[in-house]
């Protein structure tokens, strides 16, 4: 760190002597950007960057502001309306002007940039783009175009991105137009199957065909959050990370869940989710964590919803957030599973306490925000906190438990009465009185055969 402030030191006293930087200073001001050398992470050598945020520009600077050797340009939250009027620079590789009020891209304007790896154009004004807007970052990899207004997109906009990685299209009204194309991957428009990360909240997707997303193979990452789905469409198999938040889903089943790498699901705002069907999440046996929150309409979390889980069963899971939902009891079959888990969140739900819950005792200090965690019925024990029920809050349960424990001691005394009944039966059958007369033998010459023959009779 130290070698990286002097070499940043060494750099601005250099260049400031022959007057050559207008923006870099060595703290940021409300003219100045702050210069400095930060190591990259990927090569572990350092790079310079400049943080050019809120230091209200009203246009794009010109790169001769800069060293030559900038390779990160941040100019977050300033006042940005076009993107003209630059000089070339071959080093900038990461470039970010998102919370701006940009809405104009001059013609050619990303050719002064050809090392371009990661460009963030979102929170703008942008309505349209030229067919050819990016066809000089051959090697851009991240593009965030999200937050802006656009409701189409040019055929042939991405067609020379083929190192693109990340794409964000998310928060502009592009459903309609998608819906249209019928592929997402369409030809036309050139998005790269090289993609693994994609970003599609809120763009207003409704219901696409099965093979909508057809092509998306190496995608790993997906986000289709606050769209109008009711079903989770058919995805690339490979996914690790799913966000199908805030959509249309009344339930949840298996048939929809079948990514056998998907790590992390989030589901929550499901305004209208009220089943997880038997198994819901039975192939998914690489999660690690699981978002349901804020769903009020359901009641129940299926005890099977990850199958049948016993004692030794092993799950990855280790985060599970039900919270602010709608659930009332969670079966005492979960408890296998919750021990295993690091974190559980089941704060702000509709508990009705009953002697059922209150297996959730014995994960006493598991639970995120516990005090949360408190009943909504019946009324007498309304809003007590489920961690400090006892049994002046629920009688019937001492009962019950006083019940089982006479049960215990009975049905032994009960199990030994029978076996020694049954002793006494087979006693009767082959140890009796008539066996012991047969025993003593009546053989044809007896003096008592004629007896015993009439006394049979």
């Amino acid at each position: 760190m130290f070698n990286l402030l002097l070499l940043s030191v060494l750099f601005l006293l250099i260049y400031s002597a022959n007057g050559l930087l207008n923006l870099c200073g060595l703290t940021k001001s409300d003219n100045k950007c702050l210069c400095e050398y930060k190591t990259n992470k990927l090569t572990n050598f350092p790079e310079l960057s400049a943080n050019c945020r809120w230091i209200e520009l009203d246009r794009f600077p010109d790169m001769t502001s800069f060293p030559d050797d900038l390779s990160t340009l941040d100019l977050l939250h300033n006042n940005i309306k076009k993107l003209d009027d630059t000089t070339t620079t071959e080093a900038l590789k990461t470039l970010d002007v998102s919370y701006n009020e940009i809405n104009y891209i001059e013609y050619g304007f990303f050719q002064n940039f050809p090392s371009l790896e990661s460009l963030n154009l979102s929170h703008n004004l942008l309505t349209a783009l030229k067919q050819d807007a990016f066809s000089d970052l051959k090697q851009l990899k991240y593009l965030d175009l999200s937050f802006n207004q656009f409701s189409q997109l040019p055929d042939g906009l991405f067609i020379k991105l083929n190192q693109l990685k990340s794409l964000n299209l998310g928060y502009n009204p592009l459903g309609q137009f998608f819906e249209e194309k019928k592929l997402f991957f369409d030809p036309n428009l050139g998005i790269s199957k090289n993609i693994t990360h994609l970003n599609v909240d809120y763009l207003g997707l409704d219901k696409v065909g099965d093979n909508f997303f057809d092509g998306g193979d190496k995608i790993i990452y997906f986000t289709a959050a606050d769209n109008h789905f009711d079903v989770i469409p058919s995805l690339p198999s490979n996914l690790e990370y799913l966000d199908f938040s805030g959509n249309n889903l009344t339930k949840i089943t298996v048939s929809h869940l079948t990514y056998d790498q998907l790590k992390v699901l989030k589901l929550n705002r499901l305004f209208n989710l009220n089943e997880i069907d038997k198994y819901g999440f039975y192939n998914l046996q690489k999660l690690e964590e699981l978002y349901l929150e804020n769903c009020p309409k359901l009641r129940e979390f299926n005890p099977i919803a990850f199958g049948l889980m016993g004692e030794n069963e092993k799950l990855n899971l280790k985060k599970l957030v039900l919270a602010r939902s709608g659930i009332q009891k969670l079966n005492s079959t979960y408890y296998h599973l919750f021990r295993k888990l690091d974190f559980i969140d089941l704060q702000n739900n509709n508990f009705i306490c009953d002697c059922d819950i209150l297996w959730l005792q014995l994960l006493n200090g598991s639970y995120y925000k516990q005090e949360n965690m408190r009943c909504m019925a019946p009324t007498n024990i309304r809003n007590v906190k489920i961690m400090l029920l006892e049994e002046r809050h629920l009688p019937m349960c001492l009962m019950s438990t006083q019940s089982i424990k006479l049960q215990k001691i009975l049905i032994p005394i009960l199990a030994i009465a029978i076996l020694l009944l049954l002793c006494l039966i087979v006693y009767l059958l082959y140890m009796g009185p008539y066996m012991y007369r047969n025993y003593r033998g009546i053989g044809p010459d007896s003096p008592y055969q004629h007896t015993v023959l009439r006394d049979m009779n």
